[in-house]
């Protein structure tokens, strides 16, 4: 983790000096390094979103097959066997993990004192956002696309609407994390989490048909 840690302290280096301000170094270093881990995490959706068309095929046949165990076990085997690949495709995620991990803690010891045109009311990104905006918009982008099926914007996504379970997450994380943390890494989340967001929205509504379950 130390090599990669060196590499984001390098790139962030490299970006301030091609934009002369730290906050947009920021978030383009967010921005490449999401971009980079953007083929592991369409793969791991689609794994996901297969895997819950598997659960939806292995209902019916339950309810198809419930007098005839023989023939259910047949035709649950022709989905396990069909599906294997997918099955363990959502472990990709797991890839992501050390980078991450760096980029988290980067984030937090980032020597930077300075300002950004981003955010004009902080003074230093080496503090927490005084008037909690940050905090408050890295929530409101965690949970757009649930709020976003929650208003029928997006249908058969197989995404949550909004509610007291997805709702929690997204507040503590704001609560215990960018609330109290220098305003660069409140910068990554913001960054981090808009992009998630229409990386969601953009598979939902694209992606998703083009590796439909056969």
């Amino acid at each position: 983790m130390n090599i990669i840690f060196e590499v984001l302290h390098q790139a962030l280096g490299l970006l301030f000096h091609v934009t002369g301000d730290w906050g947009l170094a920021i978030v383009l270093l967010t921005i490449i390094a999401k971009l980079a881990l953007l083929p592991v995490n369409l793969k791991q959706k689609n794994s996901l979103a297969k895997q819950q068309e598997m659960s939806k095929q292995i209902e019916a046949l339950k309810n198809k097959y419930k007098h005839n165990k023989e023939k259910l076990e047949v035709e649950l085997q022709k989905v396990y066997t069909k599906n294997a690949g997918n099955i363990f495709g959502g472990f990709a995620g797991f890839i992501q993990l050390p980078i991450l991990i760096s980029l988290y803690r980067f984030f937090i010891v980032m020597p930077v004192e300075g300002t950004t045109i981003i955010l004009p009311w902080i003074l230093k990104l080496s503090l927490p956002d005084p008037y909690y905006i940050v905090p408050i918009l890295v929530t409101v982008i965690q949970l757009l696309p649930n709020i976003l099926v929650s208003l029928g914007v997006l249908r058969d996504s197989g995404i949550m609407k909004l509610s007291v379970g997805n709702i929690l997450p997204a507040l503590l994380m704001s609560v215990f994390i960018v609330v109290k943390a220098p305003i660069g890494l409140g910068l990554y989340f913001l960054t981090s989490a808009f992009f998630s967001a229409v990386e969601q929205i953009c598979f939902t509504i694209y992606v998703k048909k083009a590796y439909s379950v056969q």
